[in-house]
């Protein structure tokens, strides 16, 4: 039923329900059963407040990740699921690709890493020019 054909003491209790549901975290029974109305009547409420945008539900992407870019690479390499992430958007405080056991990651490192000594025995992209151990 679109807003416009409620009543305002529907809208207020249709709010309510949403408020008390998605931001005061309460369970659907403990909301019934303070207003006095079935568990079921508070799921229909849930999502009719949805469906006439009272209840408007966003999922952001990962920090710095490119979902698309990541579907393809999956696609490419027969893989079910692939995490590309701009590692100059990330911050220090981002969370990072949450990870299962059997999950793989990997970087890649700019051409210039070989440059340094250093990087240049552990860069795994750059082993074939690195030094050979004997």
């Amino acid at each position: 039923m679109p807003r416009s054909d409620r009543s305002p003491s529907d809208q207020r209790l249709i709010t309510t329900v949403a408020r008390r549901y998605y931001l005061d975290d309460e369970s659907k029974v403990q909301i019934a059963s303070d207003l006095g109305i079935s568990r079921f009547k508070v799921a229909r409420l849930l999502d009719e407040a949805r469906a006439t945008g009272v209840v408007r539900i966003e999922i952001a992407p990962e920090a710095g990740s490119d979902e698309a870019r990541g579907d393809r690479l999956a696609s490419a390499l027969g893989l079910t699921r692939a995490v590309v992430v701009d590692l100059s958007l990330v911050g220090s405080r981002a969370r990072r690709p949450t990870r299962a056991p059997g999950d793989a990651s990997s970087a890649g490192w700019p051409r210039t890493c070989c440059t340094r000594p250093s990087v240049r025995r552990t860069c795994w992209g750059c082993r074939p020019h690195a030094p050979s151990r004997r």
